[in-house]
């Protein structure tokens, strides 16, 4: 098997409203576009919340679909 490294298609800092503890990030095809979920830690809220990212390739650029958390 052959693997490329593509680099890191996103970074915590595509998320304004997010600034540490990311993890469990999934993402999933959907119609041709790609949405990459994951769980931080919200400046907005002090708490724990769940983005959206979305992209037309796995590879990225991915971005930021609401500019806020989807779920808190």
């Amino acid at each position: 098997m052959n693997w490329t490294d593509h680099g890191s298609p996103l970074d915590l800092s595509s998320f304004s409203w997010a600034d540490d503890r990311a993890w469990a990030a999934q993402t999933i095809e959907r119609n041709g576009k790609y949405y990459w979920y994951i769980c931080a830690h919200s400046k907005l809220t002090g708490g724990m919340a769940i983005g959206v990212a979305v992209a037309d390739s796995p590879t990225g650029p991915f971005k930021d679909v609401a500019g806020q958390t989807a779920f808190r």
